[in-house]
């Protein structure tokens, strides 16, 4: 058994697809089809969450929804079993490893089979916030390079669930899909810091995507560094937050050392 997050998550991240649609249609939104997430949890139940890590929204992920369609009673289980695969006996962050390199992909091709469908040609390691997320764990809990269990000490989330797609065209949320979804958003991410009770949460957006849930949150800001890639170092109950800048390439592994500065 795994971690998992309350009813009264499930609940509320159902009604947030409501309200979103029903804003949408108030403010006559010209956008018409997206995709929505729900965090994925690698962690099992007797052993603590290690990091809670953010991205802004996710870019191409369960099949999409016509919003000005109904939405299905039951959207919020099919979203949690797709990012949290209850038949794999394997963490839900399995694919992460198995799709990092085609030499990963070579040994393990069995397995990977399963994620070939769902990812295409994905592949994690040229992605900045996967590589920041793996040597940040292999750094903070000495874990070696090759060493997969990183996938079930990590939960991944995203600040905003809700993100336009149609078939492979998937871009971030605009400014007006962010608002129309944002107090619920705050309220999500509020219960999953809640619920997981991460020892530390990497925000992966930049400080301006992070700015409204710091308010909503009422996080205590402990340091706010005038340059590098670390923009905020936050408290929120016993989780240590770090906000960090978010370049789409960079020198992660100086990235990952610049916000362990700021753990010990």
């Amino acid at each position: 058994m795994r971690h998992t997050l309350s009813p009264h998550y499930d609940a509320l991240y159902q009604q947030h697809l409501l309200t979103f649609q029903q804003r949408l249609r108030d403010t006559y939104g010209q956008q018409h089809y997206y995709t929505d997430f729900y965090p994925s949890i690698g962690v099992p139940r007797d052993k603590p969450v290690d990091l809670l890590v953010y991205g802004q929204a996710v870019g191409g992920w369960l099949p999409e929804l016509d919003y000005r369609q109904p939405i299905p009673e039951g959207r919020v289980n099919e979203s949690r079993d797709y990012s949290n695969d209850p038949a794999n006996p394997h963490t839900p962050l399995d694919w992460v490893n198995l799709m990092w390199s085609k030499y990963v992909a070579d040994e393990h091709a069995d397995r990977r089979k399963a994620h070939v469908e769902r990812y295409g040609a994905y592949t994690p390691s040229r992605s900045f916030f996967w590589l920041v997320t793996t040597y940040f764990m292999q750094q903070r809990f000495a874990l070696a390079p090759n060493d997969w269990s990183w996938a079930e000490r990590v939960a991944w989330s995203n600040l905003y669930k809700i993100a336009p797609q149609q078939g492979d065209k998937h871009p971030n949320p605009s400014e007006e899909d962010c608002v129309l979804q944002r107090p619920e958003c705050v309220r999500l991410v509020e219960l999953e810091l809640r619920e997981l009770q991460p020892a530390y949460c990497l925000v992966l957006t930049n400080d301006e995507w992070w700015a409204h849930f710091r308010t909503g949150l009422g996080t205590k800001e402990l340091e706010r560094p005038r340059e590098g890639p670390v923009q905020s170092v936050e408290q929120f109950g016993n989780t240590r937050i770090v906000v960090t800048k978010r370049p789409y390439v960079g020198r992660y592994k100086e990235h990952v050392q610049r916000i362990l500065e700021f753990l010990y």
